[in-house]
Protein backbone atom coordinates (compact mmCIF):
# COMPACT_ATOMS: atom_id res chain seq x y z
CA UNK A 1 0.00 0.00 0.00
CA UNK A 2 1.29 3.69 -1.09
CA UNK A 3 1.63 5.90 1.82
CA UNK A 4 -1.31 8.28 2.11
CA UNK A 5 -3.47 5.80 -0.65
CA UNK A 6 -6.37 5.64 1.72
CA UNK A 7 -6.20 9.65 2.53
CA UNK A 8 -6.34 10.14 -1.17
CA UNK A 9 -8.88 7.17 -2.20
CA UNK A 10 -10.80 9.36 0.24
CA UNK A 11 -10.03 12.79 -1.13
CA UNK A 12 -10.98 11.04 -4.98
CA UNK A 13 -14.28 9.92 -3.25
CA UNK A 14 -15.26 13.08 -1.68
CA UNK A 15 -14.66 14.74 -4.91
CA UNK A 16 -16.80 11.92 -7.33
CA UNK A 17 -19.39 12.62 -4.61
CA UNK A 18 -19.73 15.98 -5.10
CA UNK A 19 -19.35 16.33 -8.80
CA UNK A 20 -21.96 13.38 -8.67
CA UNK A 21 -24.23 15.53 -6.54
CA UNK A 22 -23.78 18.31 -9.06
CA UNK A 23 -24.45 16.20 -12.00
CA UNK A 24 -27.91 14.54 -10.39
CA UNK A 25 -28.84 17.66 -9.91
CA UNK A 26 -28.36 18.88 -13.17
CA UNK A 27 -29.96 15.69 -14.66
CA UNK A 28 -33.52 16.36 -12.63
CA UNK A 29 -33.29 19.99 -13.25
CA UNK A 30 -33.32 18.70 -17.26
CA UNK A 31 -36.39 16.83 -16.55
CA UNK A 32 -38.49 19.73 -14.66
CA UNK A 33 -37.11 21.97 -17.93
CA UNK A 34 -38.14 19.35 -20.33
CA UNK A 35 -34.19 19.91 -21.47
CA UNK A 36 -33.18 16.27 -23.04
CA UNK A 37 -29.89 17.54 -24.33
CA UNK A 38 -28.88 18.53 -20.24
CA UNK A 39 -29.74 15.53 -19.35
CA UNK A 40 -28.19 13.59 -21.74
CA UNK A 41 -24.91 15.42 -20.56
CA UNK A 42 -25.55 14.85 -17.33
CA UNK A 43 -25.77 11.14 -17.27
CA UNK A 44 -22.86 10.76 -19.18
CA UNK A 45 -20.17 11.99 -17.35
CA UNK A 46 -21.69 10.36 -14.36
CA UNK A 47 -21.83 7.44 -16.50
CA UNK A 48 -17.40 8.04 -16.93
CA UNK A 49 -17.04 8.83 -13.47
CA UNK A 50 -19.50 6.67 -11.84
CA UNK A 51 -17.33 3.76 -14.06
CA UNK A 52 -14.14 5.02 -12.93
CA UNK A 53 -14.46 4.79 -9.35
CA UNK A 54 -15.60 1.09 -9.94
CA UNK A 55 -19.65 2.40 -9.46
CA UNK A 56 -21.10 -0.16 -12.51
CA UNK A 57 -24.59 -0.43 -11.54
CA UNK A 58 -24.49 3.21 -11.33
CA UNK A 59 -22.83 3.67 -14.31
CA UNK A 60 -25.57 0.97 -15.63
CA UNK A 61 -27.98 3.44 -15.00
CA UNK A 62 -26.77 6.27 -16.76
CA UNK A 63 -26.28 4.37 -19.72
CA UNK A 64 -30.17 3.46 -19.57
CA UNK A 65 -30.94 7.45 -19.00
CA UNK A 66 -28.40 8.09 -22.51
CA UNK A 67 -30.74 4.83 -24.17
CA UNK A 68 -33.98 6.12 -23.10
CA UNK A 69 -33.63 8.98 -25.24
CA UNK A 70 -34.10 6.91 -28.06
CA UNK A 71 -37.47 6.11 -27.03
CA UNK A 72 -38.03 10.31 -27.04
CA UNK A 73 -40.64 10.26 -24.60
CA UNK A 74 -39.63 12.59 -21.10
CA UNK A 75 -41.43 9.85 -18.91
CA UNK A 76 -39.17 7.17 -19.68
CA UNK A 77 -36.39 9.55 -19.02
CA UNK A 78 -37.89 10.39 -15.99
CA UNK A 79 -37.88 6.88 -14.69
CA UNK A 80 -34.55 6.19 -15.55
CA UNK A 81 -33.52 8.86 -13.64
CA UNK A 82 -35.50 8.09 -10.99
CA UNK A 83 -33.87 4.81 -11.21
CA UNK A 84 -30.28 6.28 -11.25
CA UNK A 85 -31.27 8.33 -8.27
CA UNK A 86 -31.65 5.62 -6.12
CA UNK A 87 -28.43 4.34 -7.14
CA UNK A 88 -26.67 7.27 -6.30
CA UNK A 89 -27.87 7.23 -2.44
CA UNK A 90 -26.64 3.19 -2.51
CA UNK A 91 -23.30 4.40 -3.71
CA UNK A 92 -23.27 7.42 -1.27
CA UNK A 93 -24.17 5.70 1.45
CA UNK A 94 -21.66 2.40 0.70
CA UNK A 95 -18.81 4.97 0.32
CA UNK A 96 -19.73 6.76 3.67
CA UNK A 97 -19.87 3.47 5.43
CA UNK A 98 -17.06 1.81 3.83
CA UNK A 99 -14.72 4.65 2.84
CA UNK A 100 -15.17 7.98 4.63
CA UNK A 101 -15.92 5.72 8.29
CA UNK A 102 -19.83 7.51 8.05
CA UNK A 103 -18.56 11.11 7.95
CA UNK A 104 -20.55 13.73 5.77
CA UNK A 105 -18.63 15.09 2.65
CA UNK A 106 -17.34 18.14 3.06
CA UNK A 107 -19.56 21.07 1.77
CA UNK A 108 -16.46 23.12 0.53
Amino acid sequence: SLPGGSVMLQKILNIFLKSAAQLMQEMEAGIQNSDVDQVMRAAHTLKSSSAMIGAIALSACCKCVETSQASDALASIDGAVKATRQAMQLVEDEIHVTYLNGEDTPAS
